[in-house]
């Protein structure tokens, strides 16, 4: 009946349901487990440590199966996680600043590819294309509208 019970708790019952299962009362097998984790020598013990590695068995196999069918899962609530000092795989990753000395988004490489995309594909348009010239000039001459800021990650 014992092997019973280990096999169930194997295949992912909990242990006092397994030997409930098996005609075992929840308050038997709990002085049982008390009786093995006393320390004293016997079937108790023996019976205690095989239980505790059935569980550990189980959970081992539930962690894989978390791994493998729902890995998102499985870093945001398993043993990847991000804990009080310990680093993990979950935590966000803060961006950084390419330019940090300036800020400046106006400078920045991004809106510089933005405003060379923008003119290649006004290339046909010339009067768009000059408007545009003279509305980014006019903005980042006019002392009252300072440029935009980078948000701090």
């Amino acid at each position: 009946m014992q092997q019973q019970i280990l096999s169930a708790i194997r295949a992912g019952a909990y242990a006092h349901v397994a030997a409930q299962a098996f005609g075992i009362p929840p308050e038997v097998l709990a002085d049982w487990l008390g009786r093995g984790d006393a320390g004293r020598r016997g079937k108790y013990t023996d019976f205690a440590a095989e239980l505790r590695q059935a569980e550990a068995q189980a959970r081992v196999r539930a962690e894989c199966e978390a791994f493998r069918e729902q890995p998102t899962l499985w870093l945001r609530h398993g043993p990847g996680r991000e804990r009080a000092g310990v680093l993990g795989w979950t935590s966000p990753v803060r961006s950084v600043a390419s330019d940090a000395a300036d800020p400046n988004v106006w400078c920045s490489p991004s809106f510089l590819r933005l405003v060379r995309g923008c003119l290649e594909t006004l290339k046909d348009r010339p009067d768009i294309r000059v408007a545009l010239a003279e509305q980014l000039d006019q903005v980042a001459a006019s002392p009252t509208a300072s440029p935009p800021r980078r948000r701090a990650a």
